[in-house]
């Protein structure tokens, strides 16, 4: 797993590549809790992702919807690579899917992306 970020303005980029799978949950949650601290917006780039399990979406999703409390926002990066969108599918996320317990104002998966 590779994290970094770039910061400009009140946005910070995140940039993750290699695995996020279940092996890596603990340092992904980490990350995004110390990166929550740091600006408004925080924009997501998971281009580099070359494996990701739900393990990981789900933890993905749970900081956006811990991000929408706090009045932050947490955005995809535009365009999504075929590992993405093939562990979403096997996930059962699909773009039609609202999560009925704790519905986000902004889906990361299906809502607005840069």
């Amino acid at each position: 797993m590779d994290l970094k970020t770039e910061k400009a303005g009140n946005t910070v980029t995140v940039k993750m590549g290699g695995p996020l799978t279940i092996e890596h949950a603990a340092n992904l949650k980490t990350f995004m809790s110390n990166v929550s601290g740091e600006a408004e917006e925080i924009l997501v780039d998971l281009d580099g992702v070359t494996d990701i399990d739900l393990s990981c979406i789900q933890l993905l999703c749970s900081a956006n919807l811990s991000f929408d409390k706090t009045r932050k926002r947490l955005i995809r990066k535009s365009g999504q690579t075929k590992v993405i969108t093939r562990a979403l599918s096997e996930a059962g996320y699909t773009r039609e899917m609202v999560c009925q317990d704790k519905p986000c104002k902004n889906c990361l998966w299906k809502g607005e992306e840069r």
